[in-house]
Order: C-alpha cells, then sequence, then structure tokens
C-alpha cells in the first residue's frame, strides 16, 4: 500500500471524528469542492484506507456514505517513527552479541512475512516465481511505499538496489540496520546477500544488495 498524503490524511481524519459523511457534507467539512473530495475519496477507496456504503431514504435516490477501515485507522499511526527508533535503539544497547543478533533476526523474519503478504496481493507478483522476479517485486514494493528502487539485472544474480534509505533515523547512529536488511532480503529472496554500499560522492547515493551464488541456510 502506498503512503497517505497529507490531503487524504485531512479526510481519514475528519471521518474518523464525525463518522459516516456523504461527499457533500465532507466537501463541506473540508470547504472544497465535491469533485476535489471524489478524487480524494476515489484514490483512499483503491488503497483500502476507508469504506463505502449505500444508504438509502423513503424518498429520492439512495446516497453513499464514507467511513474509515481498520487499515485507514492504522495509517494515521505511521507517522510516530519515534517509538520505532526508541525501540531500536534499545535492541542496539543489548551487550550481548548473539542475544543482540537473535533479537535483529527475529524483526527481520517478522518483516519478511508482513512484507510478502503484500507482495503477494500485488498484481506484478506471479505464482512461483524465479529469482529476479522475486527480486523485482521487492524493488516495486519499495517503489510504492516512497523509497526509489531498481534491479541491476547485468550481474550473474540480480542486485537490489535502493537509491534511499527506509529507515534514515535509525541508520544515523551505526549500520546495525543494514544486518537486519540483509536478513530481510536474504528471507524474502531464498538467498544470502551480501551489502555494498554505493559512494554518494559518485553520484549514486544508493545501497546494493548482492545476492550470493550459495543459498541461505535455513
Amino acid at each position: 500500500m502506498n503512503s497517505v498524503s497529507t490531503s487524504d490524511q485531512s479526510i481519514i481524519g475528519i471521518l474518523q471524528k464525525r463518522g459516516n459523511l456523504t461527499v457533500s457534507e465532507l466537501a463541506s467539512q473540508m470547504q472544497v469542492t465535491e469533485t476535489a473530495v471524489r478524487q480524494r475519496l476515489s484514490r483512499l477507496l483503491a488503497e483500502g484506507w476507508i469504506d463505502r456504503e449505500e444508504h438509502r431514504k423513503t424518498r429520492g435516490r439512495p446516497v453513499h456514505k464514507y467511513s474509515v477501515t481498520q487499515a485507514g485507522k492504522r495509517s494515521s499511526a505511521r507517522n510516530f517513527s519515534d517509538l520505532a527508533k526508541a525501540v531500536w535503539d534499545e535492541v542496539c544497547l543489548i551487550e550481548d552479541e548473539s542475544v543482540r543478533a537473535k533479537v535483529i533476526q527475529g524483526i527481520a523474519k517478522r518483516l519478511a512475512a508482513k512484507y510478502q503478504l503484500e507482495m503477494d496481493r500485488s498484481q506484478s507478483t506471479t505464482e512461483n516465481p524465479d529469482l529476479a522476479n522475486r527480486v523485482q517485486a521487492i524493488a516495486d514494493f519499495f517503489e510504492n511505499r516512497g523509497i526509489p528502487a531498481a534491479v541491476d539485472s547485468n550481474q550473474v544474480l540480480p542486485v537490489l538496489q535502493l537509491y534511499g534509505c527506509p529507515y534514515p533515523d535509525l541508520s544515523e547512529a551505526d549500520d546495525l540496520i543494514c544486518t537486519m536488511e540483509k536478513t530481510l532480503f536474504s528471507a524474502l529472496t531464498g538467498c544470502s546477500v551480501e551489502t555494498h554500499r554505493c559512494d554518494p560522492d559518485n553520484g549514486e547515493g544508493c545501497c546494493s544488495f548482492q545476492l550470493e551464488a550459495i543459498p541461505m541456510k535455513s
């Protein structure tokens, strides 16, 4: 799913406060045209953030009322990255390296399971995809989340390139988050992963994740 824009989030906020509303009621609340509201509602419906129900009156045509889905309610909390940073900081403070590694591996596997479910729902994901298609699906997934991504297919095995960090606040202090990412992409591809950081001074400014020829150990 894509992230919710500020303008679209305003509709979700109003619906959460006021309950089920029609297009005209939303337009009145937001002081915009009904056409503008319908355009935003179409996007939110397509993403699954809101739902629409038909309400019939005794006379006249039925009206549609819109409400926020559970996914829409959860979207409101996605901007609170300070909690994620606080939790990650505590993970980094674990002194026992084996315990810390186990926690990081657990986080990566949980994220991989969640991301895989979302990727499976994507139309671009094919049944029993080969390695190249799996890596492309990962790139598409991050693109949809606002992280520019690409796949270099000119190597023996495809290379995933991210032109932006999905966890900028977490990567500032140390590179442990890169270890987590390697485990995450290993779980999604079924291969071991080596991380190669591109030099931002050379204009590339990306992180490349090179798959190893030897499959990841289970």
